[in-house]
C-alpha cells in the first residue's frame, strides 16, 4: 500500500510506504503521479481517500478483469 499524504508525520507506523506529492500543486492528480511515480507493481488499484461508499467486492471484481490485452480498468455504473 502506498499512501500519498500532505504531512508524512501524521501516519508514522503504518503499514505502508508514506510519500508526499512530487509535484507541489497538492491536487488529487499530483498524488496520483506520485502514487504511481513510487508504484512497483505491473497493476495498482488507485482511490482518494474520501471515496464514499468504497466496496472490496468492487475492488475485487475489477482486479479479475486485468489481462495483458489491457493497460488500464475503469469502473461505471
Amino acid at each position: 500500500m502506498i499512501l500519498v499524504v500532505n504531512d508524512p508525520k501524521d501516519f508514522l507506523g503504518m503499514d505502508a510506504l508514506v510519500v508526499t506529492d512530487i509535484n507541489p500543486s497538492r491536487c488529487s492528480l499530483a498524488g496520483l503521479h506520485a502514487g504511481l511515480f513510487y508504484a512497483d507493481y505491473d497493476w495498482s488499484y488507485v482511490t482518494v481517500c474520501d471515496l464514499p461508499f468504497v466496496s472490496e467486492k468492487v475492488i475485487r471484481h475489477l482486479l479479475r478483469q486485468r489481462d495483458d490485452d489491457k493497460q488500464i480498468i475503469i469502473p461505471k455504473t
